[in-house]
């Protein structure tokens, strides 16, 4: 008797019961979930001969950074870690002087050790790439973080990895990095990335 009392009063007095306020709650959640996972999903593209890939749509395009580590398109996350992919052309292949997987990760290898600071390779791995067979490289590198001569940061330390894709007579990098304390939080985009990527 005393429970009905106290629902009636509780209907009567004019508050909300809780569980419009649980499902509000909800709904806002989700609401806000959708719209960041809808903005997270839009995506940018970039192109080279005949390989197209997406990148998130938030990233800005940075084709002269690019050029300037031997990439020939790129884009630049805004995060603080510096998520980044670039793509460009390793080597035109000739037909009469065939080139190994092996061959071609030495190759890059060489490159990257000559540029980077510090360059390790961490391990390499088949991997397949659109519609082509490649190898993965993942490696890591110590980057100067100085804006200014005048003033001394830490280094940081940058971990990426490298796609060796041969298709068509050319083989194709495409590279993904971002600060190592934070590789793994990009790896979903990266593999997003990877997984865009189409030969025509």
């Amino acid at each position: 008797m005393e429970a009905t009392a106290r629902s009636r009063s509780w209907f009567w007095s004019g508050e909300e019961p809780e569980w419009i306020v649980v499902a509000a709650v909800l709904v806002a959640v989700g609401l806000g979930w959708a719209l960041t996972a809808g903005l997270s999903l839009q995506t940018a593209s970039l192109s080279l001969d005949g390989l197209s890939l997406r990148y998130p749509s938030g990233w800005v395009r940075d084709d002269a950074t690019a050029a300037e580590e031997g990439y020939t398109l790129g884009a630049l996350g805004l995060e603080a870690s510096r998520p980044r992919v670039a793509v460009g052309i390793l080597v035109d292949l000739d037909p009469a002087a065939p080139v190994s997987l092996d061959e071609l990760v030495a190759m890059r290898g060489f490159a990257q050790a000559a540029n980077k600071e510090m360059y390790r390779v961490l391990s390499s791995k088949m991997a397949k790439v659109g519609n082509a067979n490649g190898v993965a490289v993942t490696y890591g590198y110590v980057e100067d973080s100085g804006d200014s001569p005048h003033l001394s940061n830490l280094p940081v330390v940058i971990e990426g990895v490298d796609y060796l894709v041969p298709h068509e007579g050319k083989v194709y990098v495409i590279s993904l990095e971002a600060a190592a304390t934070d590789f793994a939080k990009q790896q979903r985009a990266f593999d997003r990335i990877v997984k865009s990527v189409r030969f025509r």
